[in-house]
């Protein structure tokens, strides 16, 4: 009996950034020598822009990528560390204190650049979103669902990253981690939710349970509701949208996983840049 083996986030990870960099390499000649006589200056401009775009998302991707890797050094070597020295305690006058508490230094600055890193994915996939909209014929090239995530993408950028004049709280901006670093989450949302907010979380809540999983409806948790909602945003009713966008706006949410963003942006360039490149042709 085969024994299956389970590939781990971090593989899926660097699979995917992989598969969007041959990708990119396959066709970069179609972008940067333009054989195209029928479409105008502006779309052409598009197509290298798009393009570009889409080749620094894939450096953030793997700067990313990098600072995991480094963040499992550290920690391997504060776990090496720790044996080296009395039980719960960091003495700074050894030399196993002071490299410990530079490992713990540069582990705490790693996870700060993935706090940055995560936004500028968000950033980067707006300018996407903006450069596709400015022409109809290229915003064509992209599927429905894809284009439909793209636009929920774009409200967290939107409404936490950079226009933050509605919030009504301090943001917590913590990340917080499950059985893999690469499976990290920025929570964007109150230290403690106001009264008003857990009351307007529960009756939205209420109204949107129908169209969420069984075991999602179930969810009592406010910060873990304020995700499932952000996620399951294009599956809500129409009515109930506007409601959803404006309490993310006022209270925040949580990130989506690195993961999911890696392997959207892989299905956007499988999808996006083969039409692309032989727009006009």
């Amino acid at each position: 009996m085969t024994r299956k083996i389970e590939i781990t986030s971090k593989k899926k990870f660097l699979n995917s950034v992989l598969e969007i960099g041959k990708i990119l390499e396959t066709r970069r000649l179609e972008f940067a020598e333009s054989k195209l006589k029928i479409i105008s200056k502006k779309t052409k401009i598009l197509k290298k822009l798009i393009f570009s775009e889409i080749q620094e998302i894939l450096i953030i991707l793997k700067m990313m990528y990098e600072s995991i890797e480094k963040i499992d050094e550290i920690n391997i070597k504060r776990y090496k560390l720790r044996k080296r020295l009395p039980q719960g305690t960091i003495d700074s006058s050894t030399p196993e204190g002071k490299e410990l508490i530079v490992a713990i230094n540069e582990y705490m600055e790693k996870i700060t650049w993935l706090k940055v890193y995560i936004k500028m994915l968000y950033e980067w996939l707006y300018h996407i979103k903006e450069l596709l909209e400015s022409d109809k014929n290229i915003h064509s090239l992209i599927s429905i669902p894809l284009w439909l995530k793209l636009q929920r993408y774009c409200l967290f950028r939107n409404k936490l990253v950079t226009h933050k004049k509605k919030t009504q709280f301090y943001p917590m901006d913590v990340i917080r981690f499950s059985s893999e670093w690469i499976d990290f989450e920025v929570l964007i949302t109150p230290f403690v939710p106001p009264k008003s907010a857990v009351e307007e979380l529960n009756t939205l809540f209420n109204q949107c349970a129908e169209n969420l999983s069984e075991k999602e409806a179930t969810e009592k948790n406010f910060f873990e509701r304020c995700r499932i909602l952000y996620q399951n945003l294009d599956d809500l009713p129409d009515n109930q949208k506007p409601n959803v966008k404006s309490f993310i706006g006022k209270y925040g949410t949580i990130s989506d996983k690195p993961i999911h963003m890696v392997e959207y942006i892989r299905d956007l360039v499988k999808e996006l840049i083969p039409k692309l490149a032989h727009f006009g042709d």
